[in-house]
């Protein structure tokens, strides 16, 4: 049995374009008919669907052509594998999925939900490549790398806890109108400095100062501290300011 490239494009989804791109970078070339049309023999539609298990799981055409054309390609070995990876996926949807439903209970129930259950699921090395673009060449990226590659879940679960922690406080001041230069806030600055230190790198005042600054600036810092309180962002960048006016003096 054969299809044609608009047959094999109803049936997959994929548009002819797509098709005839995969054709002329030989990843998947269909076959000619005696009247030079093309047309996909069985084979070809197998490998079709390997493709596209594959890029469900995010590989780029470049390396699926690699896997694929591996003289030690083992067809049942790859599909096992590909099987895991999807089960371990959607393991982890569900994880996120419960997360997010939690989240949503706990706004329309009107009540805060434990920190310790708001990050569960999510995985942090998605930021990584952004973050080592933008600061993988300071000393202070290299230490914080050093460091955390030692570092368990239950560290990591340990570390959010107590970011989550100090990232409440704040907000508790903040809702109850207490001024970023308060002396309450200055020392969960400091506190917020040693927690840095701590656990990732030695964060001068210099550098504590920087991020005060980038709390600010840019919206992806903001929208992350904001989920524990509404404008948070600002009141720890002022509060983190406050403590070097006060130093300086």
């Amino acid at each position: 049995m054969t299809w044609t490239t608009k047959e094999v494009a109803t049936l997959t989804g994929l548009t002819p374009r797509t098709l005839r791109h995969y054709d002329a970078i030989g990843l998947v070339c269909p076959s000619r008919a005696e009247n030079d049309y093309r047309v996909y023999t069985q084979p070809n539609i197998e490998r079709l669907q390997d493709v596209m298990f594959y890029r469900e799981l995010g590989f780029s055409l470049h390396e699926i052509a690699s896997i694929l054309d591996d003289p030690d390609y083992n067809k049942l070995d790859a599909l096992l594998k590909l099987r895991l990876a999807l089960t371990e996926r959607k393991q982890h949807i569900n994880t996120i999925l419960q997360t997010l439903n939690q989240t949503i209970q706990a706004h329309q129930q009107g009540v805060t939900m434990e920190s310790k259950d708001m990050f569960n699921g999510f995985d942090a090395s998605l930021h990584e490549e952004e973050t080592q673009h933008t600061w993988g060449h300071t000393s202070a990226y290299k230490e914080s790398s050093r460091r955390t590659q030692k570092y368990t879940p239950e560290d990591w679960q340990k570390i959010q806890q107590e970011h989550a922690t100090l990232y409440d406080a704040f907000n508790t001041l903040k809702q109850n109108n207490t001024p970023p230069d308060d002396p309450r806030a200055t020392r969960l600055a400091l506190q917020h400095r040693e927690l840095i230190s701590n656990y990732f790198y030695t964060c001068t005042p210099e550098i504590h100062q920087g991020l005060a600054l980038i709390y600010v600036q840019d919206e992806r810092f903001q929208k992350n501290i904001n989920t524990h309180g509404e404008e948070l962002a600002t009141y720890i960048s002022q509060a983190i300011t406050h403590l070097y006016q006060q130093t300086s003096k």
